[in-house]
């Protein structure tokens, strides 16, 4: 019996846009490379972030400064990675749908994306007081380390996908 997801799977690799997708052999491997350079820089541009946070990069930027420039950077890379994420899973559905590896990376990008995008707001709105020294600083930092993780946890599973023998049903 096949579970839910292996079917619709099957159902879009036999769309004619999925077809199309397959049959360009450049289409994939080149969508891989952009993709690639996508989540490079978006993992450098939050974790140029993070260090500023941590105290170990940009100090003679404010937090907010460091935000400002940075945070273009993010969310267009965020939206280069989407579209040829997006672009990937439709020329080969069944690989990556029915793979463990590829859901437990989508969960850590919305985390990732949603920590980072917390970070930003709080930093937008509290930056001054964020740049003295204080508990609230500390609670900051431990959120810059996790954050950093999360995205370095998305890279290594971004990777493992295409070797994961987890698969879903």
């Amino acid at each position: 019996m096949l579970t839910p997801i292996l079917s619709a799977a099957r159902a879009l690799a036999d769309t004619p846009l999925s077809l199309a997708f397959q049959e360009a052999l450049w289409l994939v491997p080149a969508t891989q490379c952009l993709h690639i350079l996508a989540v490079g820089l978006l993992v450098g541009s939050a974790l140029m972030l993070n260090l500023r946070i941590l105290g170990e990069a940009g100090a003679s930027q404010t937090l907010l400064a460091t935000s400002q420039r940075f945070t273009p950077w993010i969310w267009i890379t965020a939206a280069v990675a989407l579209a040829t994420g997006l672009v990937m899973v439709i020329a080969e559905p069944v690989r990556d749908l029915v793979n463990l590896v590829f859901w437990s990376k989508m969960a850590a990008v919305l985390v990732g994306l949603g920590a980072t995008l917390a970070l930003q707001r709080l930093i937008r709105r509290h930056g001054e007081k964020l740049d003295r020294a204080g508990a609230p600083r500390m609670l900051l930092r431990a959120a810059a380390v996790a954050v950093t993780g999360l995205w370095a946890g998305v890279v290594v599973l971004g990777r493992l996908i295409a070797y994961a023998q987890l698969k879903l049903g």
